[in-house]
């Protein structure tokens, strides 16, 4: 009886995991790069040496895990196809251990293979965050079955530390969780000393502090130039909008209050990712925080009321159900605080990737919580008896969610281009206009066209050829500035014609009154997820 229900689990979960990794590949293989995921390739592609790539990720603001695994990638081939296909495997390494190693049901293992951010924003866009979601399934993986291994979860966290910087902060939590159990499990047993492991505090300070340096070159002089207000004024398409005007009249009574409100809607957004429905600019949006777009600050400020009410009663709830282990809730007490409190003072423009560490910190936690549930042998015992049916409702119900917000992001991605980088590149490729010079009127936006063709364009807001990006982002040129840019690289370098690789369209008045040069307008490319990178290419032609 116990072999034949083990060999039915090895069955399902033999199922989940190959149709994930069916999906997913489908996925992988659908998906057009963004500038953010092609600059991380172009940085590791365009650094001569490892030296060279720490230089040049001056600017990034993560440590540097993600891009020396690029960086050796790039050693094999210049195609980032490589990239998408190690981020893959990653995926399935993460989901693999999810399927056979946690103590999570078969319908919660089935519905969180499915979930947003295991099955879609931390699968199908190829950026270090599923490297810290692996990282950390591990440890609690290798914690659950050889818990006294602190040499090798040492290494773990120090290594997710070196993910990004919400790794490091998952990185913490998890030491949290560890000094905790060992205090309290030395309360109960009078043992002594119960940290005293030098050879695992050294490796994981070593991986602290080289992380810490890492992030700190490039948040600690952007902080130190900030003021408040600009700070406040970065506001992303999930975020409660802010008008000018109620700025300047309220500043002083609730620049606090709204971030404090941006921050705390986070929760609701990570654990409920569902975006307004059938609307194809839908990334980084939520079903109900989605205000941006809303011209009465009235209404934007309700759901945004609304979505704090929902954030604390999910927060409470699952503090509640931890609150059986200490150990557990304190780790998701802690783990949630330190993502608020980071988001809150240092890195106020989240998105949906940011905020997704939220439910992470909560899945990690529920993993340990239901760890003891696990009989020592899983692979010949009957399954594990239930308990807290409430807590298994709760799951059940976030998960569904989750899963149903990731197919409908998958869904999405197959029918429709994420960027139209690609596509953009391909025509330039295909119609043999690589030689000339290509040019792009926004530096960051227009760098996936020089990702994809692997040279070097002309960005003509910053008047600088290159690749990546090494400095922050200028902002969009109006079109004065824009022809201004054109005539001067035409006359200082002589060209005679030119590619414009533009990301709003030019109006005809704007063709036919320009500088002394023809403009005929190539291709359009405007029906993309990220509504940045929308392209419109055209031909300038110098008058004889």
């Amino acid at each position: 009886m116990q072999i034949r229900y083990r060999h039915k689990t090895d069955l399902t979960e033999t199922i989940i995991f190959l149709g994930f990794a069916l999906f997913s590949l489908f996925g992988i293989l659908r998906h057009e790069m963004w500038r953010d995921e092609l600059q991380a390739w172009m940085l590791a592609r365009h650094s001569g040496s490892i030296f060279e790539l720490i230089q040049n990720m001056q600017y990034e603001g993560h440590p540097a895990l993600w891009h020396l695994c690029l960086y050796a990638l790039s050693q094999i081939t210049h195609n980032p196809l490589i990239m998408q296909l190690f981020h893959w495997g990653i995926a399935l390494g993460s989901v693999y251990l999810v399927v056979r190693y946690s103590p999570f049901s078969i319908i919660h293992k089935f519905l969180l293979s499915l979930s947003y951010f295991i099955f879609y924003e931390y699968v199908v866009i190829s950026r270090s965050y599923g490297l810290t979601v692996l990282l950390s399934f591990l440890f609690c993986t290798i914690y659950n079955r050889f818990r006294k291994q602190y040499l090798i979860l040492s290494l773990l966290l120090a290594l997710m530390a070196n993910a990004n910087a919400y790794g490091f902060l998952l990185s913490i939590t998890l030491v949290f969780f560890i000094i905790l159990e060992e205090l309290i499990e030395a309360s109960k047993t009078k043992r002594k000393n119960p940290l005293g492991r030098p050879a695992s505090l050294i490796l994981l300070s070593g991986g602290w502090l080289i992380s810490a340096w890492q992030i700190a070159r490039v948040k600690l002089p952007i902080l130190a130039n900030q003021t408040w207000l600009d700070q406040l004024k970065i506001t992303s398409t999930n975020h409660l909008p802010v008008t000018s005007e109620f700025v300047n009249t309220n500043l002083i009574d609730y620049e606090d209050v709204i971030r404090l409100g941006n921050t705390i809607t986070s929760i609701w957004k990570s654990y409920v990712p569902i975006p307004p429905l059938f609307q194809l600019n839908f990334w980084n949006r939520n079903i109900l925080t989605n205000n941006v777009f809303l011209d009465s600050f009235s209404i934007s400020l309700l759901e945004e009321l609304i979505a704090i009410i929902f954030s604390i009663i999910l927060f409470s709830l699952a503090a509640y159900f931890f609150s059986r282990k200490p150990a557990v809730l304190g780790t998701y007490i802690f783990g949630t605080l330190i993502i608020f409190l980071f988001q809150f003072f240092i890195h106020q423009n989240t998105i949906l990737r940011h905020d997704g560490y939220f439910f992470i910190v909560f899945i990690l936690c529920a993993w340990l919580y239901k760890r003891s549930n696990l009989p020592e042998d899983q692979h010949i015992s009957r399954p594990p008896r239930k308990k807290s049916p409430l807590f298994s409702l709760f799951l059940s119900v976030l998960l569904s969610a989750q899963a149903f917000a990731g197919i409908h992001a998958m869904g999405i991605e197959y029918v429709h281009s994420f960027s139209s980088g690609k596509a953009a590149a391909e025509f330039i490729r295909t119609h043999s206009l690589t030689d000339l010079l290509i040019a792009g009127d926004h530096f960051a936006y227009t760098s996936v066209i020089s990702g994809y063709l692997d040279m070097p364009i002309y960005y003509l807001d910053s008047q600088t050829l290159g690749t990546f990006w090494t400095k922050t982002p200028s902002k969009f040129v109006d079109n004065t500035a824009l022809f201004q840019s054109i005539e001067a690289k035409v006359e200082a370098d002589q060209i005679h014609a030119m590619v414009l690789v533009l990301t709003q369209p030019m109006t005809t008045f704007e063709l036919e009154n320009a500088i002394d040069m023809q403009f005929k307008q190539l291709a359009t490319f405007d029906q993309s997820i990220v509504p940045q990178e929308n392209f419109y290419l055209y031909l300038a032609q110098k008058d004889d």
